[in-house]
């Protein structure tokens, strides 16, 4: 039978849910989302993320045949990577290890089109300022793409 995976990376556990061609949940399956926390910040554990999602993946494709695999997640974050190769664990969406820069680029974000015409509203917990911490800790040459 041709089933439908779906597979969200949550704050607090990773769901799994098999759907038959019908839209039926044949399956649910969790586990709680492996975090860490170095040096005060909280990150998202990749390797054990991926070894997860991995058996999962394969549990379900020994039993059914997979027609397709959707993933949502949580909040914004963003990974640094050079060479295909990971630099280092996702911040996570909530950590608040990026209010500081926040703060200090609050007035210019605010200022731009985006938000102004959109109404969303400037956080703390957005990509751009993950990426501002991140930056402290990587030389410019040394990240390809984030």
């Amino acid at each position: 039978m041709n089933v439908f995976l779906g597979i969200d990376v949550g704050t607090t556990n990773i769901k799994c849910l098999v759907l038959g061609e019908d839209g039926r949940i044949l399956k649910v399956l969790h586990s709680p989302t492996p975090k860490n926390k170095e040096g005060g910040v909280e990150f998202l554990d990749l390797e054990l993320t991926r070894s997860y999602v991995k058996s999962v993946i394969e549990k379900v494709g020994k039993l059914h045949s997979l027609a397709a695999i959707a993933f949502s997640s949580f909040g914004e974050t963003v990974i640094p990577v050079r060479q295909r190769e990971v630099l280092t664990k996702p911040v996570m969406w909530y950590d608040r290890s990026t209010y500081r820069l926040w703060e200090s680029h609050r007035e210019s974000v605010d200022s731009l089109a985006a938000y102004r015409i959109t109404g969303v509203e400037n956080s703390y917990t957005f990509s751009l300022y993950k990426i501002l911490l991140q930056k402290e800790a990587f030389k410019p040459e040394e990240v390809e793409n984030w």
